[in-house]
């Protein structure tokens, strides 16, 4: 059960560690030196108003307009959301992610990214000798025409 700003609980389902999410739930605080040992950051990409492409087409020059990056890295066993950051990809953006994530985390960890490269600069800089840094590339192969194809939204 998780505290809610209201007061009352609510459940979660599924094998959810509620001792470390309900710590954090209630409270607008950001996280400081919590003790982890295996971190997953990532990203995740929206846009607003319009892709970048069609940002480009357009000849769209807005900077609060296209692509648009959600940084955040969880701690593997608890699902604890521990730092996030909204901003473009960019090595900037990956290294003020990081700095948010070295200040909500404390001792000796392990962190898995994507294949960014924003990313190895960052870490380095902000989170140095004390995590254990690997690099998860995907690599995709098609053996057919199919499987090449890519989903676009029917207009």
């Amino acid at each position: 059960m998780l505290p809610t700003p209201a007061g009352p609980s609510v459940g979660i389902g599924g094998n959810n560690s509620p001792r470390y999410l309900g710590t954090y739930s209630s409270t607008k605080e950001p996280i400081r030196t919590h003790i982890v040992e295996d971190v997953q950051a990532d990203e995740l990409w929206c846009f607003v108003d319009m892709k970048e492409r069609t940002k480009k087409i357009k000849k769209n020059t807005d900077p609060e307009m296209g692509d648009a990056y959600t940084f955040i890295g969880i701690e593997r066993n608890s699902k604890l959301a521990l730092a996030h950051h909204v901003g473009r990809r960019t090595s900037e953006d990956a290294s003020i992610f990081t700095a948010k994530l070295a200040a909500a985390t404390s001792g000796a960890f392990q962190l898995s990214t994507d294949g960014f490269n924003g990313y190895p600069g960052a870490v380095e800089q902000h989170l140095g000798g004390r995590v254990d840094y690997g690099m998860l590339v995907k690599t995709y192969s098609s053996e057919t025409v199919d499987a090449e194809r890519r989903y676009f939204r029917r207009r």
